[in-house]
């Protein structure tokens, strides 16, 4: 609910789409795109800022601290 306050965004309107699609675009620094991306294909944390857009395309920053979550393993 946080998430679609912020952001003008739905769940049911994400659904099934990577995130960064959506709610990256002019001022997204292409290199904290490609950092992202890389932790999240190799499975490593990452903390970075990024300038994300609602979806009335207002940019907005955002700080971002992903880890990966491991069950059995995998």
């Amino acid at each position: 609910e946080s998430f679609s306050q912020v952001c003008g965004y739905s769940l049911e309107e994400l659904r099934g789409k990577k995130p960064g699609k959506v709610l990256q675009g002019p001022e997204s620094d292409p290199a904290t795109v490609l950092r992202l991306h890389e932790a999240v294909h190799s499975a490593t944390p990452c903390e970075c800022q990024i300038i994300n857009y609602k979806k009335d395309r207002t940019a907005y920053p955002v700080f971002i601290s992903l880890g990966p979550l491991f069950e059995n393993g995998k």
